[in-house]
């Protein structure tokens, strides 16, 4: 099942409709309103399984003879075309990936027990294939990175275990893990959630004849075990979908829906008799919808259900009062974090940051990794790709950014509210950007021009960074946005809140994109996971982010006390201060609204405290979640202790001027 570009629907399956001798393969086409618009029979062809393609047409995928095969079809249910692959029997599953090709899971003839990944492009030509020897599995989703990962069971009939397997996007595995006990264990279904882990669900059992439980697993981005979930109503859990408070709801049987809050507690159930669910996803308006099958006369008409002859059946299920909307989460008291390792030891209980990891701080692996960056942010569009690369290869820039993981960091801004900062590189506003002395163990500052030298240089602690030792660039890039803004070394506190500002919303579109940067604990990943804490919480009753105002502490939980994220800085009695060409740009992409001559001043922080064009609703769930804040706070909700308290909280170096 997928939906459509008009908020319709696609199903495929079987049914008895249309013949006496048993069930043929079908396609049905909804409206919005689950009314049918067309159904189309396949007689040679066994469609399993239906994605939406990137151009709003759909392709569906199965087997056609003793192949896999997949077509695509057109929003009135022709043939645009039809492909078959060799040494693939069939596809049980099918998703769209970034580059608007397709990857497909299904049965190979080049393995004993053969099930395999196939990847194709937007045409349907083959790219790779490659088959392992698996008992099975039905669970198979693309991943954020360009990838793709099925959740499937291994072992020997009477003693299977459930098995995780991650693709990186040139059909490598990258992640194995096995889950369970001494029993019969599998996973049917599987969802990536937004902090990049994954939700594994299937069935536990003693014994496989046993009826068993329905089963979750969730895993982080590295596989490692976080909870699980159990459920003796539930059979099989044949479905999983990531809600907007980080949570899940599950679909199995004889139970149609269940809704798990984010720790894996049990919320609220919704049961439907006579149908298997068998498909699930959550549609543009915030609702889920369910397809499956029934019996004849087994299920009786609904408002939200639309039905075809008995065999197929299509149910769309209103929000349950308990489970909010997004601008319902955000109008809540500010989220605490679950996890205080995370954030600043100043704020919360934590251990001391780790060192940047030891890595090939080379040119090639600078430049393998930024790639990765770009194709994930602009993948298909590969000539965007090219351009930022073409920022890390050129010469005039090498000269003022010598060291590879700095020239990384600066070129992966491209297509981010930091973008401006590269033309502020290649314009000369720097002498350098390099790694020397910085005070108070900071992790960058600005330093005054040499004699000579007809600008000021950025420095970044050779402490923290080496030939042999960096951060990554994808926790440099916000810092470098933040000092690009400054001009010379002696700043205004309302220079500090503005360039602090911008900063953590860059910050927060590389987490949107990579959600393990905020698990790195080291001093860049917790100072800007802490400052992106207190910017989501700064908001006012109707939910709006802000920077001025808040309903309460930005920082729950802690015994340090700030009402908003803009309270962090000593700048309110602050002069206004000359501005540059890139303010004015950063601004215009971060409020939407022409800027011209923008000082740091009084007016430019009103002007983001009132407009912020960034991050959707959603996006800010989306962040809450990948920090991993509580988005159902109650008053008595501390699941994490103070820290050792202190000033200089959003800048905990303790830094005066420009030391960042």
């Amino acid at each position: 099942m997928t939906e459509t570009d008009d908020g319709g629907f696609a199903l495929v399956g079987r049914t008895r409709s249309f013949s006496d001798s048993g069930y043929t393969s079908w396609l049905v086409r909804t409206d919005s309103s689950g009314e049918k618009l067309w159904g189309r029979v396949f007689s040679e062809s066994f469609p399993n399984a239906v994605v939406r393609a990137g151009d709003g047409d759909i392709v569906v995928a199965g087997g056609r003879g003793k192949f896999l095969w997949l077509a695509k079809i057109d929003s009135d249910g022709r043939d645009v075309w039809s492909k078959t692959v060799d040494n693939f029997a069939k596809a049980s599953a099918v998703d769209r990936t970034c580059d608007n090709g397709f990857g497909l899971f299904g049965r190979s003839y080049e393995a004993f027990q053969g099930w395999g990944v196939v990847k194709v492009d937007e045409n349907g030509a083959l790219k790779w294939a490659d088959a392992y020897d698996l008992p099975g599995g039905s669970g198979f989703t693309a991943t954020a990175d360009g990838g793709f990962a099925a959740a499937v069971w291994t072992g020997p009939r009477d003693r299977r275990q459930g098995l995780l397997i991650k693709w990186d996007s040139d059909g490598d595995v990258e992640l194995r893990k096995e889950y369970g006990g001494d029993g019969h264990d599998y996973f049917s279904s599987l969802t990536q959630s937004g902090d990049g882990g994954f939700a594994l669900g299937g069935r536990t059992a003693p014994e496989e004849c046993d009826e068993g439980q329905g089963w979750l697993v969730r895993v982080d981005q590295n596989g490692e075990e976080k909870w699980t979930f159990t459920s003796d109503d539930l059979r099989e859990i044949t479905a999983v979908v990531e809600t907007s408070d980080g949570g899940f709801m599950l679909i199995g049987e004889p139970l149609w829906l269940v809704k798990i809050d984010a720790s894996g507690e049990e919320q609220w159930t919704t049961m439907l008799e006579g149908f298997r669910a068998e498909a699930a996803m959550q549609a543009a308006d915030g609702q889920f919808v369910v397809g499956g099958k029934t019996e004849r006369g087994s299920w009786e008409q609904s408002p939200h259900a639309y039905t075809g002859d008995g065999d197929f059946l299509l149910v769309k299920h209103e929000k349950h009062e308990k489970f909010p909307n997004t601008e319902e989460l955000l109008k809540r008291p500010a989220f605490p974090p679950t996890n205080g390792e995370f954030f600043s030891p100043v704020v919360y209980e934590a251990s001391p940051a780790k060192a940047p990891p030891y890595w090939d701080v080379y040119e090639a692996e600078s430049g393998r990794r930024l790639r990765r960056t770009l194709e994930r942010r602009f993948c298909p569009n590969h000539d965007r790709v090219e351009d930022a690369t073409a920022v890390f290869d050129d010469e005039e820039i090498r000269e003022i950014v010598p060291y590879p993981p700095l020239r990384a960091a600066l070129a992966s801004l491209y297509g981010t509210v930091g973008e401006p900062a590269i033309n502020a590189i290649k314009d000369g506003h720097f002498d350098a950007v390099r790694l020397g002395d910085v005070p108070h163990d900071g992790i960058a500052c600005i330093r005054l021009p040499e004699s000579g030298s007809k600008a000021p240089e950025i420095v970044f602690n050779d402490r923290h960074q080496s030939r042999h030792q960096s951060e990554h660039h994808r926790l440099l890039a916000p810092v470098l946005t933040h000092m690009t803004l400054h001009r010379d070394s002696m700043n205004t506190g309302q220079e500090v809140l503005i360039a602090r500002a911008i900063e953590v919303l860059v910050f927060g579109q590389f987490l949107l994109e990579w959600p393990e940067l905020a698990t790195y604990r080291t001093k860049a990943s917790r100072r800007n996971s802490t400052g992106l804490l207190a910017r989501i919480n700064s908001r006012d009753k109707d939910g709006a982010l802000r920077l001025l105002t808040s309903e309460e502490n930005v920082f729950p939980c802690s015994a340090v006390s700030l009402p908003s994220f803009a309270a962090g800085f000593d700048w309110e009695d602050d002069s206004a201060t000359p501005g540059n060409a890139t303010l004015n740009r950063m601004l215009e992409i971060v409020t939407n609204h022409s800027v011209d001559d923008a000082k740091f001043s009084h007016e430019t922080v009103e002007l983001l405290d009132e407009h912020q064009a960034v991050f959707s609703p959603q996006e800010l769930v989306q962040l809450g979640l990948v920090l991993r804040l509580s988005l159902d706070p109650t008053d008595d909700d501390c699941p994490v202790d103070p820290g050792v308290g202190g000033d200089a909280i959003l800048d905990p170096n303790g830094c005066t001027e420009s030391t960042t």
